[in-house]
């Protein structure tokens, strides 16, 4: 009877956990439960596309030439120099302008919109990225070189910093496959 009790315990926990393994290429992550995996075609890298439960959009790239996660600041400039600027064909819309004589360092940094990191993650480099506390914007990870010079990018735009972080767990859990 007791045996018949611990077993109905155990397969009630297992059953019930949140999350389940998805295995691709050459690694495995820990996903939610409620996450889905589609296959994507991709031109010359394995691509897959990720769905939450709130039908957010994750991106996985695994390839040579995988998504660095680049981060292009935007164009600050003083207000006297609007004219100028605007004459070389931008447009208004493409530039910060701020009244004041010189834009410091501290100014590019308000405006710049996400946080960056370096991390290891199971023994490999990894660029983690997510968006300011009350911001939307690119949050994932990036592996230059995770397995035979190939690169691994796993992201969500117009994430929040609450779904950023929760994508950066799935992430943490990844695991490589033995050759």
């Amino acid at each position: 009877m007791n045996r018949i009790l611990l077993l109905l315990i155990l397969y009630s926990f297992f059953s019930c956990s949140k999350s389940k393994t998805e295995n691709f290429l050459n690694f495995s992550l820990e996903i939610p439960k409620n996450w889905t995996v589609h296959q994507l075609k991709g031109t010359d890298s394995y691509v897959r596309l990720i769905t939450t439960e709130k039908n957010d959009s994750i991106y996985m790239d695994y390839g040579m030439y995988s998504n660095s996660l680049k981060y292009y600041p935007p164009i600050i400039a003083p207000l006297k120099k609007k004219k100028m600027i605007l004459s070389f064909g931008l447009k208004e819309s493409e530039v910060i302008f701020l009244d004041k004589d010189s834009i410091t360092k501290k100014d590019r940094g308000f405006y710049k919109d996400r946080i960056e990191l370096y991390e290891t993650i199971n023994e490999k480099k990894a660029k983690i990225v997510f968006p300011k506390k009350g911001k939307k914007g690119l949050g994932g990870v990036y592996f230059e070189n995770f397995k035979n010079n190939n690169k691994l990018t796993i992201y969500g735009n117009n994430l929040n910093n609450e779904k950023s972080l929760k994508l950066i767990e799935v992430i943490k859990t990844i695991k490589l496959k033995k050759n």
